[in-house]
């Protein structure tokens, strides 16, 4: 048995919150905010038509709260054809209970919304029936880029919840430099194509928790620099699966959990991407992942071929653990676990234990192991570093416990890229057996 530091916290104060470093949340209840002021766009030529761009009503709600309130979206369809940066202030909450519709082409690589440089903030939905609709089919039809949809940056005490993030031309949703913050029961459908990630964060102290994706690429991601991010009760519902990368130069990502996190349809249960790169990913632990007719279970990839060879010898992975998973893949074409270290940096410390996932198709699975070390699949259990070489593991004996209970409402076809995307209602369950930390606003 390994003592390290994350295991000693989860052994004092049990999983759930162990990973997180303080409170996280807004500091002021959306209540206060409220009754301190209230910015309704309306009032600041705000049109509800899809046609018209309302990105300098909701600029000047914004600048009106600023040092205190709340902005009110209220209930209608509110065009977007300027993309909006959304910065300074303390203590604002944003209530969507319309919905944002991109009407603008904007450029690519910008966010359609961003958050910056905020404290105490909030973005929710009270009847839990806001939505931001990107129609990004339109971009992806004739193979383009465009905006993403929303960005938090430098945002401190935050949360995000009971909305719905429905076909960006991009990424949906992306917290960067951010702390304390929490994102929960959120839907998140994009088309089934790269580039179009649900959730990517990298910051410090977050809870991510009670979501659904479905898209083409990564399901809810960790990315360099963060730290002390919790993530659980996640539904990747047909997507590119949970990942932690692409790591590149100078990574720094340490003290994560993920834990309750239903796949399927999936490319991964879990990747874990690299291509070169410096810097390290410790201390971490992936629990309890479950689900079915996924590609493969674990794929550590220190040569991800989908992203250019950054500067360095490759990112050092050091205790990571993967214990208690279930379910199945869709056949054994590819190895069901796959832990491709570099030869020249540290990759130690790992530990497999009781993956329990078969495949639907075939009578056998595979494990490949190369420069990997530690306990488990067809590791080196010798600590250290270096060259050895790549190691296959077949076993033809099916675990006993790999059987699993499914999720309501799984999506059996990727969504549309050259059509639009519905906009689904937010789900009351992301895993099978558990109910939500929160109860959405629009049940109260």
């Amino acid at each position: 048995m390994r003592f390290t530091l994350i295991s000693t916290i989860v052994a004092t104060v049990g999983l759930g919150m162990a990973q997180l470093s303080g409170k996280v949340g807004p500091s002021t209840s959306r209540e206060d905010k409220a009754a301190k002021k209230l910015c309704n766009i309306l009032d600041h030529g705000g049109v509800a038509s899809e046609t018209t761009d309302n990105s300098m009503a909701i600029t000047k709600a914004w600048e009106s709260c600023k040092e205190g309130g709340q902005i009110l979206i209220p209930e209608g369809k509110f065009g977007l054809g300027k993309w909006i940066e959304l910065s300074g202030g303390k203590g604002l909450s944003l209530n969507l209970e319309g919905i944002i519709i991109r009407s603008g082409n904007g450029t690519a690589g910008e966010s359609m919304i961003t958050v910056q440089k905020t404290e105490d903030f909030e973005f929710y939905s009270a009847s839990s029936k806001g939505a931001i609709q990107g129609y990004g089919f339109e971009f992806h039809e004739r193979n383009s880029s465009g905006p993403g949809m929303l960005s938090l940056s430098e945002v401190t005490s935050f949360s995000i919840h009971d909305l719905a993030l429905v076909d960006s031309p991009s990424s949906h949703l992306s917290v960067d430099r951010s702390a304390n913050g929490e994102i929960f029961n959120l839907v998140v459908h994009g088309g089934d194509r790269a580039g179009l990630n649900g959730v990517d964060v990298s910051s410090t102290n977050i809870w991510v928790h009670d979501l659904e994706v479905s898209n083409g690429d990564d399901c809810v991601a960790v990315k360099s620099p963060a730290s002390n991010v919790l993530i659980e009760s996640i539904f990747c519902n047909l997507s590119g699966g949970c990942a932690v990368g692409p790591s590149g130069e100078n990574t720094n990502i340490t003290e994560i959990i993920y834990r309750n996190i239903y796949s399927q349809r999936c490319k991964h249960m879990l990747s874990i991407k690299s291509n070169g790169g410096s810097g390290f990913f410790n201390n971490a632990i992936f629990t309890n992942f479950t689900g079915h007719t996924n590609d493969d279970a674990i794929n550590l990839d220190s040569k991800w071929q989908s992203q250019e060879p950054a500067p360095g010898e490759g990112v050092e992975y050091d205790y990571l653990d993967f214990t208690n998973w279930a379910g199945t893949c869709k056949n054994n074409k590819v190895p069901l676990i796959h832990l491709q270290c570099s030869p020249d940096i540290l990759c130690g410390s790992l530990n497999v234990d009781s993956v329990n996932v078969w495949t639907e198709a075939g009578d056998s699975v595979s494990y490949v192991c190369e420069n990997a070390y530690g306990m488990g699949a067809c590791m080196n259990p010798f600590a250290g570093n270096g060259r050895y070489t790549s190691t296959t593991s077949v076993t033809s004996m099916a675990p006993t416990s790999y059987a699993i209970t499914t999720m309501p409402a799984e999506i059996t076809q990727g969504l549309g890229v050259t059509t639009s995307i519905d906009i689904p209602p937010v789900p009351t369950t992301y895993f099978p057996g558990l109910k939500p930390a929160s109860t959405l606003l629009g049940k109260v």
